[in-house]
This record gives structure tokens, sequence and C-alpha cells, in this order.
């Protein structure tokens, strides 16, 4: 009778400690990113900020979108991963997992007229691909 206790004991803790290890969330991140040219050209036609849109994807609860730049936030080149500042999706993928999704961005501020608005959205349309525990880039480029 102490031999079963003693298992059962065993066993009870066994299932407690596996049960309460947590499982690490490893993200994958895609960035938009824009160099100085660029956000000349945004500050000249009266762009303040841009905003992401139309990103066709359903969240998860562990998922982040980081949907707002302002036209002043460039980068000389890819730049490493922080959400602050920049437009970035971060989410979770299954090991070997990839996704694609499409995306829109939208200028914000004083612009011109609606011709100018639309004439360049196409130019911040498109898609992009996430893999398992990386991280992609799109550069916005607007002329």
């Amino acid at each position: 009778m102490k031999k079963v206790s003693v298992f059962i004991v065993m066993l009870v803790l066994i299932v407690v400690s596996f049960s309460s290890c947590k499982k690490e969330i490893v993200y994958s991140h895609h960035i938009f990113w824009f160099n100085k040219a660029t956000s000349d050209s945004l500050k000249a036609k009266g762009v303040e900020t841009l905003r992401s849109s139309a990103i066709d994807y359903k969240p998860n609860i562990h998922d982040k979108w980081y949907s707002f730049a302002d036209a002043d936030d460039w980068y000389a080149s890819e730049p490493a991963f922080d959400p602050y500042g920049m437009i970035c999706l971060s989410i979770e993928l299954k090991k070997n997992e990839t996704k694609s999704f499409s995306y829109e961005i939208i200028a914000m501020g004083e612009m011109p007229s609606q011709e100018e608005i639309l004439s360049h959205m196409s130019m911040l349309k498109g898609a992009f691909e996430m893999k398992y525990a990386s991280t992609t880039y799109t550069q916005l480029i607007w002329e």
C-alpha cells in the first residue's frame, strides 16, 4: 500500500510539473520601412503619417500589429526589429510554416488633391510572405 501511495504522489508531481511548463512563443516579423528619399517625398506632398490597412489575416491572441509610422521615421537600410516608429506585423507561426498576406498603406496628412493620393496608393499596395522564426522586409517607395 505504501508503494502505491508513493507511486501516485510521484505521478501527480510529474503531471503537475509538465503541465506548468510554459510554451515559449517564437515570433516571425515583417517590417515595412522606407529610406530618406521616400521620407522627403512623403513630406513634400504633405504626408505626416503612414497607416497600414486591409491586411488579410485573422489575428490570434499572440499577434502584434504595429500599424503607424511617421513620415520622419526613415531608415538607411533594413532596420532591426523595433515595434515603435515602424509598421510591423509579428505573428506566431508553426515550425517550417510560411504564410502570405496582402497589405495596403494609407498616407495621412494634408495632401494637395484626392487624385494625387490615389495615384500613389497603388505604389503602397502589395503582398509579402512570412516564414517561421524569421524577419522579412518590404521597402516602401513613394516617388
